[in-house]
């Protein structure tokens, strides 16, 4: 059974619950920050808000089990490891994990920050993205990984699991 995480609606009454991790600039608007939540020990929550130029406020909100931080960390290494050394096979693109009922999965991409921005993908299949009716993702281009985000998220994931993934 998934635990019910509810939907933060605005960003300036965030419920109790929420513990604040820290928050990093957007990769496609720095000037808009993203923001990093811990709900009750055991989900990271990824939130983010932006204004229409009509005025209408939009959310977004990721969803995923905690242990993500540190296995996301774990195969972004392995994606970067040459096979023999026990890095992930080059004509593999994705990684998939189950977390306490949680579909987890980290796919490579060629397109993933745009056109001809590299990337990886984390997503969680057990949770819908209520806007585009498909499965919650979260983009990580190589360049903001290589620009402080991989070191952010890293930092996020000692918080919690200072031995790493085990």
């Amino acid at each position: 059974m998934l635990t019910n995480v509810p939907k933060i609606t605005d960003h300036n009454h965030i419920p109790s619950e929420f513990l604040l991790l820290g928050t990093y600039p957007n990769f496609w608007e720095p000037e808009r920050d993203e923001y990093f939540y811990n709900f009750k020990g055991t989900h990271l929550v990824i939130f983010s808000f932006s204004t229409t130029k009509k005025g209408k406020y939009m959310t977004n909100q990721v969803e995923l089990p905690l242990e993500v931080l540190p296995w996301v960390t774990k195969q972004l290494r392995r994606f970067d490891t040459p096979e023999r050394l026990g890095g992930i096979p080059s004509d593999k693109v994705a990684e998939t994990i189950e977390f306490r009922g949680e579909h987890i999965g980290i796919s490579c991409g060629p397109c993933v920050g745009g056109p001809d921005i590299p990337g990886y993908t984390v997503w969680n299949s057990a949770r819908k993205d209520d806007f585009f009716d498909t499965v919650q993702d979260y983009q990580l281009p190589i360049p903001w990984l290589d620009s402080g985000f991989r070191d952010f998220w890293k930092s996020m994931s000692d918080k919690f699991f200072p031995q790493g993934w085990v």
